[in-house]
């Protein structure tokens, strides 16, 4: 079921299934994708191209606690592709100053909420996790938002300490990789249709970036993390390789941290570690104007 929440500027669609915003409009301008259905129907590739494929892709996902499949140190279990939430039913609860989406374990180990309002003409998305089990409990998180690239103009992105390519299609390696934040967009834009990339910047000196897009400018920016990372993924028809499946579309990420997987945030000493019986709580702003 998809629940539709109207504010000020803005109009949000969420569906009950995974929690995914299907859509979300600024003065009726639509920021993200639609679904990829060649020949009207959805129909996930044959072999195995990961967990997410099986369901469609598009819109704005939270990716909680692992990007990428990943074992869940220190718990005894593992976390599925795109994290554990969009394989739940979540609970959606409009009201007139805001949208609260929440999931939660089966076993209590676990919640996440996602409160969306607007905030001075901007949306506004609070995040509220907590962890019901005894044993810490390690994390990540991506808000995984996908546009369409051939809307985009431009982008700038902050500094940051290093990038890293994290997925890569056979014909592009990390060498490759750009060095500097402002190398990003060029890089992206030179990149050859059939090919796909997920680029990490890694400690970002500030937890802001904008998107020129469609006549508009948005500015995203994470608050209550500092030197988050952005992951940015670029997929031209290179991803999933089968026929007409694969898409066209540009992630825009910003994650607690990186690496993309959690297992290997843990070993690097960088995944966020929640005590039991307490909460992690951080906000992600959506600003857009015209023009740009």
């Amino acid at each position: 079921m998809v629940a539709l929440w109207r504010a000020g500027d803005w109009e949000v669609h969420c569906d009950t299934d995974g929690g995914r915003l299907d859509r979300v409009l600024w003065r009726g301008h639509g920021l993200l994708t639609g679904p990829h259905l060649p020949g009207g129907v959805f129909t996930p590739p044959s072999v195995h191209w990961g967990l997410y494929e099986t369901r469609p892709v598009f819109g704005y996902d939270d990716c909680w606690p692992s990007l990428d499949p990943s074992p869940w140190p220190g718990l005894g279990r593992d976390v599925r592709d795109h994290g554990e939430l969009c394989w739940h039913e979540w609970e959606i609860s409009p009201a007139p100053d805001a949208l609260t989406c929440a999931v939660s374990a089966a076993d209590g180990a676990w919640s996440f909420r996602r409160v969306i309002s607007v905030r001075d003409g901007a949306l506004q998305m609070d995040f509220t996790c907590g962890n019901g089990g005894s044993l810490p409990m390690p994390m990540t998180w991506a808000g995984h938002a996908l546009v369409p690239p051939a809307a985009v103009r431009g982008l700038t992105l902050p500094e940051c300490d290093r990038i890293t390519l994290d997925y890569t299609t056979p014909m592009i390696t990390q060498g490759d990789a750009p060095r500097r934040a402002l190398d990003v967009w060029p890089y992206l834009q030179a990149l050859p249709v059939g090919e796909a990339v997920m680029l990490v910047l890694h400690e970002t000196a500030t937890p802001v970036m904008s998107i020129d897009i469609g006549g508009m400018r948005w500015r995203c920016v994470l608050e209550g993390i500092s030197r988050p990372a952005l992951g940015l993924w670029y997929n031209r028809r290179g991803y999933p390789v089968e026929g007409d499946l694969a898409r066209e579309e540009f992630g825009i990420e910003w994650m607690l941290t990186g690496p993309t997987r959690l297992q290997d945030a843990v070993e690097a000493g960088t995944a966020v570690t929640v005590p039991p019986g307490e909460s992690l709580r951080w906000s992600l702003q959506w600003k857009v104007s015209a023009g740009g």
